[in-house]
């Protein structure tokens, strides 16, 4: 649904040149267009298609879903592993404002330092490719 404005798919040097007239004339960026993926044979006779059109966008949310549930939690337990070696009943006094509800919000550390590494590795346009973007992209293709 929000693929289809232009406002949130369009790169940003071509919103802030001339924004009205820029808006009928950008061009999305490659993340948010659709790709046709060709399923295995042995796949498609299960799922009764043998083409999937996804935005690739929506498999690197897959990926953030994914360590978001399994991973990040872990910043949590590291926080209380640290607390419990020092004897500290919570960040307070160390990183003021950071006791009680702050305390809860470990997990965001190592799902904010994965995604700025995630984006800059395998979705930035406008660079070399990455050296594991040819695995990716194999991988993705299924």
């Amino acid at each position: 649904v929000l693929v289809k404005s232009k406002w949130l798919v369009c790169s940003y040097g071509a919103l802030s040149n001339n924004y009205p007239e820029s808006m009928s004339s950008c061009t999305v960026d490659a993340v948010f267009a659709p790709r046709v993926y060709q399923a295995p044979q042995w796949l498609a006779q299960y799922v009764g298609f043998s083409q999937l059109r996804v935005l690739p966008v929506q498999f690197h949310a897959v990926v953030l879903a994914v360590f978001a549930s399994l991973v990040a939690p872990f910043g949590g337990f590291f926080a209380s592993a640290i607390k419990r070696a020092y004897d500290i009943k919570d960040f307070d006094a160390l990183i003021p404002g950071h006791g009680g509800i702050m305390d809860r919000m470990d997990c965001q550390f190592i799902m904010i330092m994965f995604t700025g590494v995630y984006y800059h590795t395998f979705i930035q346009q406008g660079k070399e490719c990455c050296p594991c973007q040819p695995f990716i992209n194999r991988s993705i293709r299924w």
